[in-house]
């Protein structure tokens, strides 16, 4: 249940869902062992989307557990006594995530860092981080994090961390995830110039654009 919050979030653009190969790179580097794995890339670029494919993947696998958290969910949090409390949880997050990590692996998903980082004290964003610490010392656990381009660079928090695996989201490929879309839409592509071509390949763009 504590999994659902946030995942209501349309991943397909005109009925759709674009598939991106970055997300069977994060499930091999889950497989490979790699303790924490970042999806970076600016804003509007997908990155939601690939780590909810992530999810539904690993939901779908006896092998693994999952605890999925969505960052602006959780953007006034002050503690990990309080982050328990909004996941209606019992007992530390951590400590449930220790326990399960016994039986099987399991993936830790936060969405949207530069969410957190926004609070004017950051108080959200260390809470999170030292959640992240205590999961990296834990044996049989995966954590996989989004967070755009520009927070990464200039937050204090985040700036100088170092990740195991950094899986950069590039723009959609315009011939093969785009034009397919356009066509079902009616638009000719003949009409659309390098311009609007490139605004497209961002997925945000192409969602505003059906709307």
């Amino acid at each position: 249940v504590a999994s659902l919050i946030g995942r209501n979030y349309d991943t397909k653009i005109g009925g759709q869902k674009i598939c991106r190969a970055e997300v069977q790179t994060i499930m091999d580097s889950i497989r490979e062992g790699n303790k924490s794995i970042l999806i970076n890339g600016k804003k509007g670029c997908g990155k939601t989307w690939v780590l909810l494919e992530v999810a539904d993947q690993i939901e779908r696998s006896d092998s693994y557990g999952l605890l999925f958290i969505k960052g602006d969910h959780f953007d006034d949090i002050n503690s990990e006594e309080e982050l328990m409390s909004r996941l209606s949880f019992n007992f530390s997050p951590s400590i449930l995530v220790s326990r399960l990590s016994e039986y099987r692996r399991v993936v830790v998903i936060i969405d949207s860092l530069d969410a957190l980082s926004l609070a004017r004290d950051q108080k959200p964003l260390r809470t999170i981080l030292s959640f992240i610490d205590k999961l990296l010392a834990l044996e049989n656990v995966a954590t996989v994090l989004a967070c755009r381009d520009f927070d990464l660079e200039y937050d204090p928090y985040l700036r100088n961390r170092i990740w195991d695996k950094k899986i950069p989201l590039p723009p959609l490929n315009f011939e093969r995830d785009i034009v397919p879309i356009l066509q079902s839409w009616g638009i000719s592509i003949e009409a659309i110039n390098e311009n609007q071509k490139a605004l497209f390949s961002h997925p945000q763009n192409l969602k505003l654009y059906e709307k």
